[in-house]
């Protein structure tokens, strides 16, 4: 599937072509859901206009619905490829109260934006619990793509895979903006083990710089060690030998020095998810 997407990223290099947003529907977003495994062209399957209308609001239709078992699973909500998502998020959520599918999507053929209901049950989610970017992917973003593949679509296992990550994704911003500003609950929680006295504001707000900077260092540290860790095993690994004497001499040829092989094995084992 990586070869697939990687195929339909260059599609999209041309998208300035699609003036319109039934060009971005026809040329971007169908064809995504194609490469999903779904018949686009089955009335009972892939449904174009799905009926979104609730009490005086008349008219109200949502792009597609992915149907199983006579039952909306997925909505997709459309736009124009140079639209902005985050203005067309109320229009989705109005839409999944009326259809009660398991999972909505909101896209522009670019970005795709993964929402369920883990918060309240038939509310649509605030945030997203997993966005892809058609333009940009690692491998980890197409294995969670895959399990929206319609051959192996299950409900249930999707919940679970849902609600893991949004609590994963929150968990990572929120460890992230205590490194980059630690907040007053994080430093009187340091505080709690190595100061017994009153924890005033003034003591925090004094005790800021120096916890930032400390959590700083321990992040420098982790790092060295763990490349410290990939050079011993580096180190340990036997060199291939030329098998003939036409590699022996192109070998022969090259002079690269221990430190350019370090780099070297460095970048790849910290690009081993991202790149074959």
């Amino acid at each position: 599937m990586m070869e697939e997407l990687k195929a339909f990223a260059e599609t999209l290099q041309n998208r300035d072509a699609a003036k319109t947003e039934e060009a971005t529907k026809t040329s971007y977003i169908i064809p995504f859901f194609e490469l999903l495994g779904y018949n686009t062209k089955s009335p009972i399957e892939f449904v174009p206009e799905y009926d979104a209308e609730v009490g005086t609001r008349k008219g109200d239709k949502v792009d597609y619905c992915i149907i199983r078992d006579g039952e909306p699973i997925i909505i997709v909500e459309a736009k124009h490829h140079k639209e902005n998502l985050d203005n067309h998020f109320k229009q989705l959520f109005h839409y999944y109260a009326t259809t009660h599918p398991k999972f909505a999507v909101l896209t522009n053929g670019i970005e795709y934006r993964f929402f369920t209901d883990i918060d309240n049950k038939n509310v649509m989610d605030t945030k997203p619990f997993f966005i892809f970017n058609a333009l940009k992917f690692s491998e980890q973003d197409v294995a969670t793509l895959k399990k929206f593949r319609k051959n192996s679509f299950d409900v249930f296992s999707l919940g679970n895979v849902a609600e893991e990550m949004k609590y994963a994704n929150q968990i990572k911003y929120a460890i992230k903006g205590i490194i980059e500003e630690p907040n007053d609950d994080f430093i009187r929680y340091i505080l709690s083990d190595i100061h017994k006295g009153k924890k005033t504001q003034q003591l925090v707000d004094k005790l800021r710089p120096i916890v930032k900077e400390a959590i700083g260092k321990v992040v420098d540290e982790l790092i060295t060690a763990r490349l410290a860790d990939i050079q011993e095993r580096m180190k340990a690994e036997e060199p291939v030998e030329p098998e003939t004497p036409a590699e022996k001499e192109i070998i022969s040829q090259v002079n690269t020095t221990k430190e350019e092989l370090e780099a070297f094995f460095n970048v790849k084992y910290i690009l081993r998810n991202i790149v074959p």
